[in-house]
């Protein structure tokens, strides 16, 4: 049975998606789906699989492959969870069935749960850092994501201990530099986003202390300082604190693996995209169980 899915910052709801999944088996398989190696070779044979981890990692996309499997029509069972610490060598899930079955999902198994396990690996580094300074700061991800494979991304990264943020342009409002270059008063903009969709949580993108003043005065939920230094980012929130003390401060842009942590002290939030942009996919394969 698949678990509910994990929540965005914005409280979307990531459940594994069958179709989705369904549509990744397509894009391997063709429609009708035909194998031109496997099918003439195997009629009624079965057989027993295992997917194995060739390097320590976070795993993510368990629930995925367990999808995947039952849709080409072979069983299998999870024997660790997502967001599970694991070494190499790691048993993750054990498959039986027809052999034409578990050879048509192999290779769309093992290509969701490598890039998945990546993202959530890296994830968890970053947010293993970031705790160490500040354990109430969330490292987050971005829409800098792969066409087609955000979902798996944004629970992979939740996977990892982090957080998906919002899922698109539709779930949360923010304003950033080129809607303010694009013309238009940010005070005003602010306004009418309010106005529009009162329900919707409004975040502002600043490079200025004038600009993060005229956020914090407005009220949003909260601020991304972008394309500053740790510094700045402190200086930029102790100015929003002195208006608005509950708004929340991200930091964001030009930010690494490697100097996340350099901002945990100032801001509650720090998103970077190289969660997703950079995570390396994870050795993962496919090995058959005599």
């Amino acid at each position: 049975m698949v678990a509910r899915g994990p929540q965005t910052s914005t409280g979307i709801v990531l459940d594994v998606d069958p179709a989705l999944l369904r549509s990744y088996l397509d894009e391997d398989l063709g429609d009708p789906w035909l194998d031109v190696t496997t099918d003439p070779v195997f009629s009624e044979q079965t057989g027993a699989a295992a997917v194995v981890t060739r390097e320590p990692c976070v795993v993510s996309g368990i629930e995925e492959a367990l999808v995947l499997f039952q849709l080409v029509g072979a069983e299998a069972t999870a024997l660790v969870r997502d967001g599970d610490e694991v070494p190499a060598g790691a048993r993750l899930v054990d498959v039986q069935g027809p052999v034409r079955a578990l050879l048509r999902g192999e290779r769309t198994v093992l290509n969701v749960m490598a890039r998945m396990s990546g993202v959530a690996t890296l994830t968890r580094r970053v947010q293993t850092e970031l705790a160490k300074v500040q354990p109430t700061v969330k490292v987050a991800a971005t829409r800098k994501t792969t066409p087609g494979f955000r979902l798996c991304e944004k629970r992979a990264v939740w996977h990892g201990g982090g957080d998906p943020h919002r899922f698109g342009l539709w779930d949360q409002a923010l304003i950033k530099d080129n809607h303010r270059s694009a013309g238009g008063d940010l005070a005003e903009t602010i306004r009418r986003i309010r106005a529009a969709h009162p329900d919707v949580p409004l975040e502002v993108e600043v490079e200025t202390e004038e600009e993060a003043a005229i956020a914090a005065r407005e009220g949003v939920a909260m601020i991304l300082v972008d394309n500053q230094g740790p510094a700045t980012v402190g200086r930029f929130a102790e100015i929003v604190h002195a208006i608005a003390p509950e708004v929340r401060i991200e930091a964001s842009g030009g930010i690494t693996p490697e100097n996340a942590a350099d901002y945990a002290p100032y801001a509650d939030r720090v998103s970077l995209g190289a969660l997703t942009r950079w995570a390396r996919s994870v050795d993962i394969g496919l090995d058959w169980v005599d």
